[in-house]
């Protein structure tokens, strides 16, 4: 099994119709693919996990790096593994509503408790508490 994670800045930040098309066109794929993970968005940056068989893996992350609505997209980690840290998810999706940013940074700390790599449990959590600062 692979995991990528990387971030990306949203061309078009300020649609929400658009993140949420995405989000929901992502979630069927990755469930038909055997993909699982976590993807935030704090309204202008998207962090997300991918993870499960290798081949849908790749080809998961390049249809996102060739996907005009994502820009500056850096990937974090691209590695094999032995397990799945993000459960049963297809895609747990976590926005973050700049009225309720600490209900953000608890949740997203809540869905990240049982990764057992800290480097990535660092890097949702270190995101999260940032937010759109």
């Amino acid at each position: 099994m692979l995991r990528i994670c990387y971030t990306s800045q949203a061309t078009d930040a300020g649609n929400p119709g658009q993140l949420l098309a995405i989000t929901e066109a992502s979630w069927e794929l990755n469930r038909l693919a055997g993909i699982t993970g976590l993807l935030l968005f704090d309204g202008r940056r998207f962090l997300q996990a991918l993870e499960g068989p290798d081949a849908a893996v790749a080809d998961c992350y390049g249809r996102i790096a060739r996907d005009e609505r994502h820009f500056d997209i850096r990937v974090i980690f691209n590695t094999a593994i032995a397990r799945r840290e993000f459960g049963d998810w297809s895609m747990r999706r976590r926005l973050l509503d700049q009225t309720r940013r600490e209900a953000f940074r608890q949740t997203v700390m809540g869905d990240v408790a049982g990764v057992s790599d800290m480097h990535l449990r660092a890097f949702f959590v270190g995101f999260a508490a940032l937010g759109e600062q």
